[in-house]
């Protein structure tokens, strides 16, 4: 069973998950009839296809995994699970969770195609092998799941509130990849994967998070023109912009292995804040009566 989580690579099943959970209860109103089973149907369906598409880039990417330090030991390179039921496991999940996301809706089931088609096949196979940039377009694959979560419970309502969630999960990726990319730099340069700091160096990698790590803090800044906004946003999402900012500036003058992972570790945690305090400003002041949705 462990092979299997670890084949799955269940950490980021979850958070495909949580996110989408959070792009839920984003398009939840108090109005809103929540059926359970139709939820049950969604998650059940999106862990399918989540845990299929990763496993079948895990199959993918059985040469790369073997060569880089960090991946060496996942299940289909040890050996712990063959090639065939490798490709089992993977394309029964991804028809599982396929027809599960186009009985819930249309919307979905075309967003869970597009995710698809754009991870494991533009992204898996010609954006990462041949771009140092690759995260940018792959980014939008990977904001997916919450816009998922948005449509499953209101389908094509592409509002500020929607692109606000989406956008965020967006820019959030780029610092967070190649903050990891300069940690396992050598790995990633012995597999001949040109991420931005094996391709152009540390600095410039620096610097290019840093373009990305303003448009996101400024688009968390900017939040009251997308979504609600009250005690939440003040108190706990624009001290941590600035604590982020902080710790990233003190990260780029000074890239040692000390100041990384106070990035890394703020970078991570940013997400959930910032989604989740959006979401305690539109249910807080609400269920006190204070404002209405």
């Amino acid at each position: 069973m462990s092979e299997y989580f670890s084949f799955i690579k269940v950490n980021i099943v979850f958070s495909t998950l949580l996110m989408a959970a959070i792009g839920f209860l984003y398009a939840l109103r108090p109005e809103d009839l929540i059926s359970w089973p139709s939820c049950f149907l969604f998650f059940t369906s999106l862990y399918l296809l989540s845990a299929g598409s990763l496993s079948l880039n895990q199959y993918q990417e059985q040469r790369v995994d073997s060569l880089m330090e960090r991946t060496k030991k996942r299940p289909l390179v040890s050996g712990k699970i063959s090639s065939f039921q490798a490709k089992n496991i993977s394309f029964s999940h991804i028809f599982l969770g396929l027809v599960g996301l186009l009985w819930h809706n249309k919307e979905v089931f075309f967003l869970g195609i597009l995710t698809l088609v754009l991870y494991n096949f533009f992204y898996t196979e010609q954006w990462k092998k041949y771009s140092p940039f690759a995260p940018v377009p792959g980014a939008i694959p990977g904001a997916m799941p919450i816009l998922m979560g948005y449509y499953a419970l209101r389908p094509f309502s592409f509002n500020k509130e929607a692109f606000y969630i989406f956008a965020v999960l967006f820019l959030w990726q780029m610092p967070h990849f190649w903050a990891l990319a300069i940690k396992y730099a050598p790995d990633y340069w012995k597999a001949k994967i040109p991420v931005l700091p094996a391709a152009l160096g540390v600095n410039k990698t620096i610097l290019h998070t840093g373009l990305y790590l303003f448009c996101y803090i400024l688009l968390i800044v900017l939040a009251p023109f997308f979504i609600q906004c009250h005690i939440a946003h003040c108190f706990l999402s624009l001290p941590f912009a600035v604590f982020i900012l902080a710790s990233f500036f003190k990260y780029s003058f000074n890239p040692t292995k000390a100041s990384w992972p106070i990035f890394f570790i703020g970078i991570n945690l940013s997400l959930p804040l910032f989604l989740g305090a959006g979401l305690l400003d539109k249910w807080f002041l609400f269920i006190l009566g204070i404002v209405q949705l």
